[in-house]
């Protein structure tokens, strides 16, 4: 381009202003210096007058030259401050433009992070997509970024519809799965009812099957309480029929259990009637056990009586055996003992025995007293002929016994033997004194009442196993009775 020429007042350093004012002051003085050399008045007014003039139009001039001073100078002031008005427009353009720049910089940085943060919260987006959007926004105008930006959430909606779509078909699969489980678990529940009829639980299965999936459970319940009710009938009426049959069981348990009772032999007729009267009023459960502590007593009783009758028995065989006890006496003491209790029977027998030995003691007594008619010396029996000694013993031992049936008859006291100390004329070598002959009797005395002592410890111990075998026998029906009632 070409340089165009401009003219133009420039401001000097000593003024243009300045100058013309001077020049025009110089000029007016001169005009007045020459007016007061003139004489005359009317030269005077004249000059006067033309200087009036003159000033005018010097003051016209100046006024002008004022007026276009100040015009230039304005101007000039105008310019510069226009220029200066410009160099601070154009520095402040140049500074707004950087900080805009700057601006421009920090406000990219920002949307270029808040639209990655936007990417980064897109739900149905993959990573891979998400990263390939933040490329094209790192690498893209800050007047692109929010287009690619709604690229981003268009695609991530597309994705989110499909999703929900698949979503949707899933939960309506599932949705339809639970139903047929539950359909199929209602009809397992009505068809386990046992009371209601097949025909009855068809009809129910068709509903559930027919209806929704919150309905089924209401259906099932109906279902339910139908079949209660119909088994509540169905008990009422079983329980009608076992009550009747319950009666006829315990009618035949009491029955059966009386007949039991009845049979046992060694009860008495009070506690028969006893044990009866408990097992009909008894409950059936409990008649087995009544029945069982019945001939368990009865078996107890059997033991005592059988143990009872061999001790009596066996008293009255050792009572019997005494052979200085009167007829009368033995019978006295038979029934002592018939009557007493197991427990009394030796005592009794003890005091037999001890009558028995008291009276053969008087028996003896009396026999030393006898004439000799009776008698047997002791040189007869320890000397002469033995088979004529042998004969004699025999009898005085037939004689003893003639003599203890009539004392038994008369109730009087006669020894066994009756033999006594004394001398024959032809044998005077041999006496016994009384009391080896007493001693000869008490020692025959003693060997024959030893097995009766044998007897009366056989007779205690025949007590004693028979009480422990009783024992032994009530606690296994004990026993028995538990096991039943378990």
């Amino acid at each position: 381009m070409k340089n165009k020429q401009r003219f133009s007042l420039r401001k000097l350093s000593a003024g243009f202003a300045s100058v013309s004012i001077g020049a025009l002051v110089f000029v007016s003085g001169a005009h007045i210096a020459n007016a007061e050399d003139t004489p005359t008045k009317s030269q005077s007014e004249q000059t006067q007058k033309a200087n009036d003039k003159d000033a005018q139009a010097v003051n016209a001039q100046v006024e002008l030259a004022k007026k276009v001073g100040a015009e230039q100078e304005a101007k000039e002031n105008a310019q510069n401050v226009q220029k200066q008005a410009e160099l601070a427009q154009k520095v402040a353009v140049e500074q707004a433009t950087n900080a805009q720049v700057e601006n421009a910089k920090n406000v990219a940085k920002e949307q270029v992070k808040n639209a990655q943060t936007e990417l980064d919260q897109l739900t149905h987006l993959s990573k891979a997509k998400k990263d390939a959007y933040k490329a094209q926004i790192n690498k893209a105008d800050v007047a692109n970024i929010p287009g690619i930006v709604q690229n981003a959430k268009a695609e991530d909606y597309q994705v989110g519809v499909a999703q929900n779509v698949a979503n949707e078909q899933a939960q309506i699969e599932n949705a339809q799965k639970v139903a047929a489980e539950q359909v199929q678990k209602a009809q397992t529940a009505v068809n386990a009812l046992s009371s209601i009829s097949k025909e009855t639980k068809a009809v129910y299965n068709n509903k559930i099957a027919a209806a929704a999936v919150e309905e089924i459970a209401s259906i099932v319940k109906d279902a339910k309480a139908v079949n209660a009710q119909v088994e509540l009938a169905q008990k009422a009426g079983a329980e009608q029929t076992q009550v009747e049959n319950a009666k006829k069981v315990a009618a035949e348990q009491v029955k059966k259990g009386q007949a039991e009772v009845n049979q046992l032999t060694h009860l008495s007729k009070e506690k028969k009637a006893t044990y009866n009267d408990k097992i009909a009023k008894a409950a059936v459960a409990d008649i087995a056990g009544i029945v069982q502590d019945a001939k368990a007593e009865d078996y107890q009783v059997g033991v005592a009586q059988n143990v009872a009758k061999e001790q009596v028995q066996k008293g009255q065989t050792e009572i019997k055996q005494l052979t200085h006890l009167s007829e009368k006496q033995k019978d006295a003491f038979n029934k002592k003992i018939a009557a007493a209790a197991v427990a009394d029977i030796p005592a009794i027998v003890k005091e037999a025995k001890d009558l028995d030995a008291k009276q053969a003691t008087k028996k003896e007594k009396k026999g030393a007293k006898k004439t000799p008619e009776n008698k047997v010396t002791t040189g007869q029996l320890k000397t002469g002929n033995p088979k004529q000694n042998k004969k004699e013993h025999g009898t005085t031992k037939h004689h003893k016994s003639t003599e203890h049936n009539q004392t038994s008859d008369t109730h009087t006291t006669t020894p066994h033997t009756k033999v006594i100390t004394g001398q024959t004329e032809d044998q005077n070598a041999s006496k016994v004194t009384k009391d080896e002959i007493k001693n000869q009797l008490k020692v025959k005395h003693n060997k024959k009442q030893l097995p009766e002592t044998g007897e009366q410890d056989q007779v205690l111990f025949g007590m004693l196993a028979g009480s422990l075998f009783a024992s032994a026998g009530t606690l296994f029906l004990l026993q028995a009775r538990r096991k039943e009632n378990k």
